[in-house]
């Protein structure tokens, strides 16, 4: 009867639960990362799985003692392989590594299409740009522009418009110029010698600049061989006025003006430049011929133009 009630009394007695597994996962600087996924395994067969919570925490109740794989992943981290058994320290203490970033390129193709495309680089000025600018002439303001140049390096200023070729990268140091100027899809090039009269767009009716470096002829023609350089103007409402004046005699009047009626726009604009310029010559090497070198422009423009619904 003894060993029948202490039978009994076994059967009835609650089985020893296994330790449970507690932990926090954290970064590298320490700080908890909560939603962690942690994953246990055991002998290849994946079991329970939870995630931490606010403070990095997290337990799995009723794990077993035996040999065990956690498997810890969170977004943004490399996962964590960590491998616990008896002899292991409860709570676990898991660091992740941030994921190092990674570059996908996806190339595509289309055989039945056929483009040509023309690698180039560009140097972009808007309003605001042009406008803070200490130069005056727009031929002086692009000489920023790596690889620009002008025939003999004179301003259009003071020097002769057929000596105005601009070079892009070095191609055609010549009055010929082999970089095409376009004014709203007009070039600006003369159309006998190539060369470049600067100031036929007033400078307050330039609304972007946009300097292509590199032969574009697949797009522009056989001018466009050291690039392109594309002037846009304004043609919104609105109204703008530069007013410059220095020594010399030298003064500048720019403005510009465009209105809205209705489906219809209208736009004009104006320059007038002047400066009594100086003597170029260096002075020991002056001669009864040597004057200053003075110059004097002017350039009007307008359009008109109508949107259909």
């Amino acid at each position: 009867m003894l060993a029948v009630a202490l039978l009994l009394a076994l059967a009835q007695a609650p089985a020893a639960s296994s330790p449970a597994i507690t932990g926090v996962v954290v970064d590298t600087s320490g700080a908890p990362i909560p939603g962690a996924r942690v994953t246990l395994s055991t002998q290849g067969r994946t079991g329970i799985s939870v995630a931490t919570g606010d403070d990095g925490t997290f337990a799995l109740a009723n794990g077993p003692a035996a040999r065990v794989t956690l498997l810890v992943s969170a977004p943004g981290f490399t996962d964590e392989t960590v491998i616990l058994d008896s002899r292991s320290d409860i709570p676990v203490r898991i660091e992740l590594r941030p994921r190092g970033l990674t570059e996908t390129v996806t190339v595509s193709a289309n055989p039945s299409e056929l483009r040509v495309t023309t690698p180039a680089s560009a140097t972009v000025f808007d309003v605001e740009m042009l406008a803070t600018m200490p130069a005056w002439t727009l031929d002086d303001q692009l000489r920023t522009v790596p690889g620009f140049s002008l025939f003999r390096r004179s301003s259009s200023r003071v020097a002769n418009p057929t000596t105005q070729g601009a070079t892009l990268r070095g191609l055609s140091a010549s009055g010929a110029s082999r970089t095409l100027v376009l004014a709203d899809g007009v070039p600006l090039n003369d159309p006998f010698g190539g060369w470049v009269y600067w100031d036929r767009v007033p400078a307050a009716a330039l609304h972007r600049v946009e300097v292509a470096r590199g032969g574009s002829s697949d797009l522009h023609g056989s001018d466009a061989l050291g690039g392109a350089i594309r002037l846009e103007t304004a043609g919104g409402s609105g109204a703008r006025l530069l007013l410059d004046g220095g020594t010399s005699g030298t003064a500048r009047g720019s403005a510009y003006g465009g209105r809205d009626l209705g489906s219809w726009r209208i736009f004009a604009a104006g320059e007038a430049f002047n400066t009594d310029g100086f003597v170029i010559v260096a002075p020991e090497a002056r001669g009864p011929i040597d004057t200053p070198a003075a110059s004097r422009h002017a350039s009007v423009y307008g359009g008109t133009s109508r949107t259909f619904q």
